[in-house]
């Protein structure tokens, strides 16, 4: 296996929370983009680089998950 890509500017996760689309169509990676509020940062899979910023929560995230075809993403906060 040989790694394409690191993504360097993260906040802490010790968590290991993050999720992945399995959409050929939505290639889609999303991690927590704060450890104090609910933010999601998608990162885009095929292009390298990182997408959105999704101001969710007013607390850390806790849960996330994209649906099928990777265009919606539910998530949870920890309170």
């Amino acid at each position: 296996m040989k790694l394409l890509h690191t993504i360097r500017e993260i906040p802490s996760n010790s968590d290991g929370l993050c999720t992945l689309s399995i959409s050929d169509e939505n290639p889609y990676l999303a991690y927590p983009g704060s450890t104090t509020t609910g933010e999601i940062q998608i990162f885009d899979t095929v292009n390298l680089k990182p997408g959105i910023l999704i101001a969710a929560h007013k607390s850390p995230l806790g849960a996330m998950a994209f649906d099928m075809a990777g265009a919606k993403i539910a998530t949870a906060s920890n309170k």
